[in-house]
């Protein structure tokens, strides 16, 4: 008998800690912000994996909660196998989600392998910005544990 409680317990204790660290878990998106009072126009490449979502705009407003509606972007997409580009206006007051990672803390390190070989160029009326891979991430800056934003003003 003692050894079925001892079972029991380790059970119960394993299914704590899991409990635990699932409700301690986050998404974190990491979002182009767009504070031009312009459209601007996004084309980056992404991997064919979950992490980058089809693109999905927010508005402003509902940045830090992300409790507004998301509708799509409506990005053009072509095939650069093995990845995906995406080409995507963004209109005023407006910010699109390129990627996400779960419970994202702010280090970029992880991250650098994933990102290797991708791009992003934001063209403005004031010009273009480029990024290449491990350089995309470090560009977001913390909003909230649930956002990071990269703010074109």
């Amino acid at each position: 008998m003692a050894m079925g409680v001892g079972r029991w317990l380790t059970a119960a204790v394993a299914l704590a800690l899991v409990a635990v660290q699932a409700s301690c878990s986050w998404t974190t998106y990491f979002l182009i912000a767009n504070r031009s009072g312009q459209r601007i126009e996004l084309q980056y490449t992404a991997r064919r994996i979950p992490a980058f979502p089809t693109p999905f705009v927010l508005p402003l407003k509902d940045l830090e909660s992300q409790s507004g509606p998301r509708a799509p972007a409506g990005a053009l997409t072509r095939s650069v196998d093995p990845l995906i580009e995406y080409t995507v206006t963004v209109p005023p007051d407006s910010a699109v989600a390129i990627f996400y990672a779960g419970t994202y803390t702010g280090h970029p390190e992880p991250f650098d392998e994933l990102f290797t070989g991708l791009r992003l160029s934001i063209r403005t009326s004031r010009g273009r910005i480029e990024y290449e891979g491990g350089e995309i991430l470090r560009a977001f800056k913390k909003l909230s544990r649930f956002a990071y934003t990269l703010d074109i003003e």
